[in-house]
């Protein structure tokens, strides 16, 4: 792998890859050395097609994006952009969504009805 793509890495915590693929910057990252703990490649544009694609095959169906799965901040950004609705499973997922300023109405949990009291109440 070329100098340049290690170089971007070892200075970024995030970029936007325009000549690389997420396997290359995998990739990259493993033969620098520099990377000592877990790493997390997120294809944003691999993302949003497939957003796109279950709510083209499925029109008339809400889609909820369950936190669990993946709670990134750039993740759900996305999600919320799309005008996906959030699965909460947990008060922190719960208050993590609301710092997006997401729509309560998108938000799908047990907590449901407490969560609209508290949030339209405050």
């Amino acid at each position: 792998m070329n100098g340049t793509i290690q170089n971007e890495i070892a200075s970024h915590s995030a970029f936007v890859l325009e000549n690389h693929s997420p396997a290359d910057v995998a990739r990259a990252v493993i033969e620098s050395g520099y990377q000592k703990e877990p790493i997390y490649v997120f294809n944003m544009d691999e993302a949003y097609q497939r957003i796109q694609h279950f709510k083209g095959v499925m029109p008339r169906a809400q889609i909820f994006y369950a936190m669990k799965a993946n709670n990134f901040d750039i993740m759900l950004r996305l999600a919320a952009v799309c005008a996906v609705g959030f699965d909460c499973a947990s008060p922190d997922e719960i208050c993590n969504i609301r710092q997006l300023n997401v729509n309560p109405l998108w938000v799908y949990n047990i907590f449901h009805h407490e969560i609209l009291i508290n949030i339209f109440c405050l």
